[in-house]
């Protein structure tokens, strides 16, 4: 049975979009970032596209303290305030998944964990096919015969993935957190029991009631910290266990709102969306995001039928090379050619703390693309970096094989600190755009 219904950790998914995408220093025209929304809209298309007759609600954290933080003031006290261009984000992002139609939920006083664990529950009780969008542990517990978690690396895990993953089923998930704490949410845990002790106890003695029953039975320092502990580890338990009884109704799940595309459009068109805009496929008049006064003069017309023709690219493949054949027969064509394109994809502007994450080649009218650490969700598996850059070295160091690219001054800094001197440089589309133009912005 496909799966039905789509539980997303909108918050976890929202923090993990604005760091990867923060040295992109994604702005619409204005300068207001957009980095973090792109991330949570891309992934939230991604879903749709995988699972195309589930529905989907997104949840978020709620501002303020909830129940954890009466229970112990130290809950997350640790974490510092999110960055103003995050923030700044949040609203804007809220406004586009109500208008791209899904259920949008933000529960004052409740954890976005436990809108997720009450949903679950109604979805297991409904026998619903569920999956958990999120990578956040504390959810595994969970798991069932109708719930499935999907991380942000596109795995997805059943009851038998989640023993192979953490060594326990999901229903010791909650006793497993509780002795070890979790950091991340300033969880204290028995001091000094990690996952391996943990493990260990509770495929000897079953839950943590048995443990602190058996307690005498563990010699050691261990034994006398858990011991010592006992209040700690009731403290934890609490902070761990997640609610099933928020207050929400359960129509929720098979209940959609349908999507605003004219307001969508609109907030696409203002944060600088055009991809997303074109395929929206909106005929209306739409207002540009620089200033009313131009909104009055600049309307936007057609969105597809006024997109330039690319009528030239029919000549020229694309491949997407992921595994070593296609590599190889890749690296003969460059070692053979006797000019190429290049482009290097990196993680910043910054050459001194660019990490490469794709090569792009262009032979002829042949175009490539090599990936090789792209982490977002149900990423490919990729080739191993390592071998891709020795393979490429002696051709980006031959003076034989012509190179042109844009901004090889900045490619060249980049392989320099993989410790690649490139050469055979003939060509370089920005320092000849800079000589027609020079005074270009």
């Amino acid at each position: 049975m496909p799966h039905q219904l789509i539980l997303l950790d909108g918050s976890a998914f929202l923090f993990r979009a604005y760091f990867s995408t923060l040295s992109q220093n994604l702005t619409n025209d204005d300068g207001f970032p957009t980095g973090a929304m792109f991330g949570v809209i891309n992934a939230i298309k991604h879903l749709q596209r995988k699972y195309p007759q589930a529905k989907l609600i997104a949840i978020f954290d709620a501002k303020g303290k909830n129940h954890r933080h009466e229970l112990y003031p130290q809950y997350k006290a640790h974490r510092k305030p999110a960055d103003e261009e995050l923030v700044m984000q949040i609203e804007p992002l809220y406004e586009i998944i109500r208008a791209m139609g899904f259920h949008f939920m933000c529960v004052p006083g409740v954890e976005a964990d436990d809108v997720i664990a009450t949903l679950s529950r109604c979805a297991d009780e409904n026998k619903l096919k569920t999956i958990i969008a999120s990578g956040d542990k504390d959810l595994m517990q969970l798991v069932s015969d109708n719930i499935t978690q999907l991380n942000m690396k596109g795995d997805l895990y059943d009851q038998a993935g989640v023993v192979e993953k953490m060594g326990v089923r999901p229903d010791q998930i909650l006793d497993l957190l509780a002795l070890t704490g979790d950091s991340a949410d300033n969880i204290p845990g028995v001091p000094s029991v990690g996952p391996k002790t943990a493990i260990k106890w509770l495929d000897q003695f079953g839950g943590i009631e048995d443990i602190k029953t058996n307690a005498d039975q563990i010699n050691g320092k261990v034994g006398e910290k858990l011991r010592d502990s006992f209040e700690l580890l009731d403290l934890s338990y609490q902070l761990v266990q997640l609610k099933f009884d928020v207050d929400l109704p359960c129509d929720i799940l098979t209940d959609e709102p349908g999507p605003d595309n004219a307001k969508l459009a609109s907030l696409f068109q203002q944060y600088g969306f055009s991809m997303w805009l074109k395929q929206l496929n909106i005929t209306n008049e739409l207002p540009t995001s620089k200033s009313a006064a131009q909104a009055t003069t600049e309307p936007l017309v057609n969105v597809v039928e006024n997109v330039p023709s690319n009528d030239f690219m029919a000549d020229y493949s694309q491949t997407l090379v992921l595994d070593n054949q296609t590599f190889e027969t890749l690296v003969q064509r460059l070692e053979k050619s006797a000019a190429f394109v290049f482009d290097l994809e990196t993680t910043s502007l910054d050459y001194m703390n660019a990490q490469i994450v794709g090569w792009v080649f262009l032979v002829d009218k042949d175009s490539f693309y090599v990936p090789v650490a792209h982490d977002y969700l149900d990423a490919p598996r990729q080739l191993n970096f390592a071998d891709v850059l020795e393979k490429l070295r002696p051709i980006l160091e031959s003076f034989a094989i012509h190179k042109t690219g844009q901004n090889l001054k900045y490619d060249t800094h980049v392989l320099a600190n993989y410790d690649i001197s490139l050469k055979g440089i003939s060509d370089d589309t920005m320092v000849k755009s800079y000589c027609l133009n020079s005074v270009a912005t």
